[in-house]
């Protein structure tokens, strides 16, 4: 296998047979800074002659077996040394990039749009490489505008693309700054509803520790304080979710209230490791249970089993008050909500 020919500026690697036109673009870019074959204007013939040899060496040098078997059989009845550097790039390109039909690459441009996932950055570039065999000539400009404008899939740049005249240049900054606006407000919508008071629950599907494995009784959590006055918020969290607690700056002997949601969940073992645990134990009605501590979650649920230590019973429950959902969208239905001293 052929290894690219590194000199003092840069390493051009074997011709790849895919466009010897690309390639013969960087082969003269490497010579220049190289110095390799140069000659002044006022050089005489021979030295033009042989700073020719030596590109036709070097080229010959650098495309690899492959092309160089296949140039030598276009050059036949000659060798390709016997050649000049310029009839050496010819007939690679001639025989690597063949005359492409004008009116398919049109059709190919003007039917062209921008993909789901492509920024228009690289939209823009994709219409640039399809006109290059299209020959639009001074038509170019406007023939990449009219298609950038018609094919940017952003229907709200688009209405804007349309209400005034602006060349292609002008048309892509619009856009792009469209693109860098909505890529922002995306980001700050979900930074807001990161911190947005929800009530959506996210399952982690995990062992149950209840008496059934792949089945237990969960319930929600609102903690609240029962006393007039200013209050800040703090968060808790059991095993799967967490609700919003307001404790009230006050008289301490007012007992804090809080409200119990309680609902049937599926548990299953995930073999996706979970993050370690930190609890709270947290006393209700002179009982403690251990609650997972979660700063960023917006409801809390306490299990059945733990709610029947309390003595009480689940047909002593309201009706719910609120509506969950997963983090999915579906319904969570709960079996009751019922005010209990904290």
């Amino acid at each position: 296998m052929s290894q690219p020919l590194q000199a003092q500026f840069g390493i051009l690697e074997p011709f790849d047979g895919v466009d010897f036109t690309d390639y013969s673009e960087r082969l003269n870019s490497y010579f220049v800074a190289n110095n390799i074959g140069q000659v002044t204007a006022d050089a005489s013939d021979t030295a033009k002659r042989e700073a020719d040899k030596r590109k036709v060496s070097v080229t010959i040098s650098l495309i690899g077996k492959q092309t160089y078997s296949t140039l030598k059989d276009l050059c036949l009845p000659n060798l390709p040394a016997e050649k000049t550097y310029e009839q050496l790039t010819e007939i690679l390109k001639g025989y690597y990039k063949p005359k492409v039909l004008e009116v398919a690459e049109s059709y190919r441009f003007h039917h062209t749009l921008q993909s789901e996932n492509e920024t228009v950055n690289e939209y823009a570039n994709k219409l640039k490489r399809l006109a290059v065999n299209c020959n639009f000539g001074t038509y170019l400009t406007r023939a990449l505008r009219d298609q950038f404008v018609g094919g940017v899939k952003s229907q709200a740049t688009k209405k804007k693309l349309l209400s005034e005249d602006r060349t292609f240049e002008q048309a892509l900054k619009v856009a792009q700054a469209d693109e860098l606006a909505e890529k922002e407000s995306k980001q700050l919508q979900f930074n807001s509803n990161l911190s947005a008071k929800v009530q959506a629950v996210q399952s982690v599907p995990k062992k149950s520790s209840l008496a059934h494995p792949k089945k237990g009784h969960k319930a929600k959590v609102c903690f609240k304080k029962k006393k007039e006055g200013s209050c800040h918020t703090t968060r808790l969290v059991t095993a799967t979710a967490t609700q919003e607690v307001n404790t009230n700056e006050g008289n301490g002997d007012t007992p804090d209230r809080f409200t119990v949601y309680m609902r049937s969940v599926k548990f299953s073992d995930s073999p996706t490791p979970t993050p370690p645990l930190y609890k709270l134990s947290v006393t209700v009605d002179n009982k403690e249970f251990p609650m997972e501590i979660d700063t960023g979650s917006a409801v809390t649920l306490l299990s059945a089993t733990d709610f029947s230590k309390l003595g009480d019973h689940i047909e002593t429950l309201k009706s719910p008050t609120v509506i969950l959902k997963s983090y999915t969208g579906n319904i969570i239905e709960c079996l009751g909500e019922k005010e209990m001293e904290l």
